[in-house]
């Protein structure tokens, strides 16, 4: 991935962002030479948008479950851990899933490479990248 993909991820983040707090995604407009982006400013995540965010982790977390059933895969208590956590942040590190699963970096890695494919994707290299369910 070449660094103006890596940076035009980050915008794309924003925008994600943004979307997911309820704010309306950035306007532009340019004024001769100049790119100017007006950002809308993001109210408090009220309780309901809240559960909406829950729900829809919960929704996405069964949906994956489900395909392991399919599939004849079974999901551990530590990957099923690992996906909710990766669907909460896409760009957690193993270090962090490692301390939040409360098991060691490379027992993350070997879960993953397990789910990698099939419920997981690595997009970007390991520093700056980010994690994709496939569902």
């Amino acid at each position: 991935m070449s660094d103006a993909e890596v940076i035009g991820e980050g915008f794309d983040r924003i925008c994600r962002e943004q979307e997911a707090n309820g704010a309306n995604v950035p306007s532009f407009r340019t004024d001769k030479f100049i790119l100017k982006i007006t950002m809308p400013k993001v109210a408090d995540i009220s309780s309901v948008q809240s559960e909406k965010v829950i729900e829809t982790e919960q929704k996405m977390t069964e949906k994956l479950i489900e395909k392991a059933a399919t599939q004849g895969d079974r999901l551990t208590e530590n990957r099923k851990s690992i996906l909710r956590l990766v669907i909460d942040d896409p760009y957690i590190s193993k270090a962090d899933l490692s301390k939040l699963v409360g098991i060691s970096v490379a027992a993350i890695s070997a879960n993953i490479e397990v789910m990698r494919g099939k419920y997981l994707r690595r997009v970007g290299p390991d520093k700056g990248g980010f994690w994709e369910i496939i569902s």
